[in-house]
């Protein structure tokens, strides 16, 4: 298996496209940490799929649906897709985490768009449009060098992915063949208003199921998936839907043991909570010790200026203070911190008091602590074969 690595412009912390490598910040510029990144795509040979498609009239418009396999998403990704945005990092993997997860939904009416350009189309600058894309003869199939290799023209009639290139390149990587809807021929105008519609979020998703307090629950996976895989990415509503099946008593409680506030309610926090009630199933006397932590962090009630959720109670107030300046963190250290304070809290240590709060410790303890008693890996969702760890 051949892998070609194809440059995608993205903010490798938010998955973001990169618009440009300086920002203007109060008048001053500074360089932007981001960086190129390369996605490997596998360059596969061509099976059936990619033989029937090379059959088809590119020029007469039309919608099918057939299966996208991964020698056909590899050579949509890799020769029909000309000119496309750049790829979002957090958009692809969420797609491999559905696929491997067993989640992916299909077919959708999302079609995998590919334009036919006639030659005389006009740019916005009132030019010739010269969009690259696989030439097409009179009869709209695609042709071929002298050598049978496809070769990229500005000009002429041509053909150009123009929806669907994160679909390509999930399916091309993860080596999956689903059913998706095809639209081939559309105009090359119909790229402007790809992807202009607000999608439905999944929050919204859940609440159409019926799931209680759906934002919160949706920003509280959020969190939790960030603090056991160390990244965050974009996860779809299926995913999150089964997340919050696994995990369903564990959200119910610290949704309500851990109010929602700025300070010491953050999904982050909450995260930890519902962490490490999984933790204490069977150890009562840790698990009541865990919901006097989280009254004792709600309130301020009965704690000892030598107790860790009273100093870790401090920071959170401290860390929100505009006179303070924290350095930048991941949002998952906040959970880590978190983790530290409940390790201790439940067996009954204590810390050195306090009198000018500072950082709070963001080292692995207290997750390393939980860890064993939350069942390793086995029940974290997406660990295997996830964007975090495969290739």
């Amino acid at each position: 298996m051949e892998l070609s690595a194809e440059p995608a412009q993205v903010d490798t912390t938010t998955g973001e496209p990169l618009e440009s490598d300086v920002s203007e910040k109060k008048g001053k510029k500074r360089k932007s940490k981001s960086k190129l990144v390369m996605l490997p795509v596998p360059v596969l040979p061509h099976d059936k799929a990619v033989r029937d498609f090379l059959e088809l009239n590119f020029a007469k418009p039309q919608a099918f649906y057939g299966d996208m396999t991964a020698p056909l998403a590899s050579f949509l990704y890799h020769e029909v897709n000309t000119r496309n945005r750049g790829i979002v990092i957090k958009a692809e993997a969420a797609y491999e985490a559905d696929i491997h997860s067993e989640l992916w939904i299909g077919p959708t009416p999302d079609a995998i768009g590919i334009a036919f350009i006639r030659g005389d189309e006009i740019d916005y600058l009132g030019n010739l449009d010269r969009t690259p894309g696989l030439p097409t003869g009179s009869n709209g199939k695609l042709l071929r060098d002298p050598s049978g290799k496809f070769v990229r023209a500005t000009s002429g009639s041509r053909i150009a992915l123009i929806n669907g290139q994160h679909r390509a390149a999930a399916f091309a990587r993860a080596e999956a063949t689903f059913p998706v809807l095809f639209a081939i021929g559309l105009p090359l105008a119909a790229r402007s208003v790809t992807d202009q519609n607000q999608g439905r979020k999944s929050a919204e998703e859940m609440h159409m199921e019926g799931i209680s307090e759906p934002r919160r629950s949706d920003a509280l996976v959020r969190a939790l998936d960030a603090l056991q895989q160390r990244m965050s990415r974009k996860l779809s509503p299926p995913f999150i839907a089964q997340y919050i099946d696994e995990w369903r008593s564990e959200i119910a409680w610290s949704l309500k043991a851990v109010p929602a506030n700025r300070v010491t309610g953050t999904p982050q926090i909450a995260a930890a909570f519902a962490y490490v009630y999984r933790a204490t199933a069977n150890d009562p006397a840790a698990r009541d010790r865990l919901i006097q932590a989280a009254e004792a962090l709600r309130t301020g009630a009965k704690l000892a200026e030598d107790s860790p959720m009273k100093i870790f109670r401090d920071y959170c107030n401290k860390r929100l203070q505009k006179s303070v300046k924290w350095p930048r963190r991941p949002t998952w250290v906040l959970s880590l911190q978190t983790l530290n304070a409940l390790a201790l809290e439940v067996t009954e240590k204590v810390m050195t008091p306090r009198k000018h709060p500072g950082p709070f410790s963001e080292a692995n303890d207290g997750f390393d602590f939980f860890l064993g008693s939350v069942a390793g890996r086995d029940l974290l969702i997406g660990s295997e074969g996830d964007p975090a760890t495969s290739s």
